[in-house]
């Protein structure tokens, strides 16, 4: 019964001394000429791997990643920094991003034809909640709201939290 009690106590230590998964570096591997939404080494697939972490993740996009096409929203519900390496991402018929939560910082990318339509506002990205975001060299062109923002809508408690750095916003309607 002690040896039972013994490696007992000692499973559970092990997994204290564990602790939590820590932050995580993911990389975007394709786009949507290699399979788009989903699936191993995509743009959503390291999201959702960021939200479900719950800490300060960083996403990378590979240099050979031109372009991600999206077809759903993507959500970002923790603490965020996504160095996009230049790339394009292009909303089709939908919003490209949703911070709700957390901080999240975009760098180096292109955010077009993202679509808030119905009464949404923020074409490209809507920050709402208790979020907000920073944005160093991006372009915002040919994004869409039907209400306000056709390209980036700051619906958030922490609205003098999201910065704008050597960003470049035109042609986007509201």
């Amino acid at each position: 019964m002690r040896r039972a009690h013994s490696a007992l106590a000692l499973a559970l230590l092990a997994c204290l001394a564990a602790g939590p998964a820590g932050a995580a570096t993911f990389t975007v591997t394709s786009g949507a000429a290699r399979g788009a939404d989903g699936g191993p080494g995509s743009l959503q697939q390291a999201i959702a791997s960021a939200n479900a972490n719950g800490e300060a993740n960083v996403i990378n996009v590979a240099p050979e990643v031109r372009t991600i096409r999206t077809s759903s929203e993507m959500p970002i519900t923790s603490n965020l920094e996504l160095n996009g390496q230049g790339v394009t991402i292009e909303g089709g018929s939908t919003r490209i991003f949703n911070v709700t939560r957390g901080a999240a910082a975009f760098h180096r990318i292109t955010f077009t034809k993202g679509t808030a339509s119905s009464l949404q506002s923020g074409g490209a990205v809507l920050v709402s909640g208790n979020a907000n975001a920073h944005f160093t060299n991006c372009t915002f062109f040919g994004n869409t709201a039907s209400v306000a923002g056709g390209a980036v809508c700051v619906d958030s408690v922490s609205l003098n939290n999201t910065t704008f750095q050597f960003c470049t916003i035109a042609g986007n309607s509201a």
